[in-house]
């Protein structure tokens, strides 16, 4: 772990480490963070919905088998047209400064959760782009701390069947994540129940820490725009620029995948370059700067902050990672 800025603050440390919690819009992430806490008092809110009710990253703190683990339920990566504001810019940004507080407050990180709504009725070229993200975030060596989760499985056997869930499941093993799978990532199933919920937290317990290829490069090139899933993010969106283009020369309204409609028209896509030109390479002094200036506020109020205090005061400060921070608090 980098050097953090913890060391040189009065704050109360924790041994807690962080998961972090990712996947599309209506995946049921914070739902799962509640199954987790069970009858614990502290509550994320759900979406009943396709709009996501989580705008920013939040924290909890869930206790399994009395080992603490700090959850970190992120934003959904929006896959619909009717929302052009989570880029794949925003979505790194905000990964990437919620790795950068973890590390600068001496926060271990376990492990990730990819989360996948099993009655989805195809992996669009939006998911999969987002995916491919992941990976590069994520590093190859460290595929066996990421677990892929299915979620919204039909509670009647005879519903799964009906709906193709099996079927589903194994396209996603054979196909879309198999590279991971061979790298030691692990497919769950998560039924909604409390005891299946920490069981997969489980998972993670016997789980060395690790560093991801982001926070690698970061460290070492100083730099987000140096890193190779902000190289991914540029290529990709400039291919769909070029496709874009090219279907506006043939009067066509977008690509054969319909459900990549917000991705091939230009605005959209002005929307993206805009989203990375934002994206700060600052983000680790941004950073230091709120935990130092959540510190100050604490001892005003002389009161000592603790580590889960001021990560779970700043980690909803999109702006540390955009640009204009009028823009992301409006999320």
């Amino acid at each position: 772990m980098a050097d953090s800025i913890v060391s040189k603050l009065d704050l109360e440390k924790t041994s807690a480490p962080m998961i972090l919690i990712i996947g599309q819009t209506g995946a049921g992430k914070s739902h799962f963070c509640n199954k987790v806490l069970g009858d614990d008092f502290e509550e994320v809110r759900e979406s009943a919905h396709l709009s996501s009710c989580t705008s920013k990253p939040e924290l909890v703190s869930a206790k399994v088998d009395g080992n603490e683990y700090l959850l970190v339920d992120t934003p959904g990566f929006n896959d619909t047209w009717k929302d052009l504001r989570r880029s794949d810019a925003k979505i790194l940004g905000e990964i990437a400064q919620t790795l950068t507080l973890q590390s600068q407050l001496g926060v271990h990180l376990r492990g990730i959760l990819y989360l996948y709504d099993i009655m989805a009725k195809r992996m669009t070229g939006e998911t999969l782009r987002q995916f491919e993200l992941i990976k590069r975030i994520c590093g190859e060596q460290n595929y066996g701390n990421v677990l892929l989760v299915t979620t919204h499985w039909p509670e009647r056997i005879e519903d799964q069947k009906k709906q193709h869930c099996a079927v589903r499941e194994g396209d996603l093993r054979r196909d879309f994540w198999k590279e991971m799978i061979a790298g030691g990532s692990v497919m769950c199933r998560f039924d909604d129940q409390h005891k299946t919920a920490k069981a997969i937290i489980r998972r993670l317990a016997s789980k060395p820490n690790i560093t991801l290829e982001l926070q690698q490069e970061m460290a070492k090139n100083k730099s987000l725009k140096g890193t190779s899933a902000f190289s991914f993010i540029v290529k990709a969106r400039q291919e769909d620029e070029e496709k874009a283009k090219a279907a506006k020369a043939q009067n066509r309204p977008s690509l054969d995948d319909d459900a990549t409609l917000c991705n091939v028209n230009l605005d959209s896509i002005d929307i993206r370059k805009d989203d990375e030109r934002r994206l700060n390479d600052d983000i680790v002094q941004r950073v230091q700067a709120a935990i130092e200036e959540q510190n100050e506020e604490a001892r005003k109020r002389e009161k000592k902050a603790s580590v889960k205090d001021i990560f779970r005061w700043i980690i909803g400060l999109s702006s540390l990672a955009m640009g204009v921070a009028q823009v992301a608090l409006q999320c």
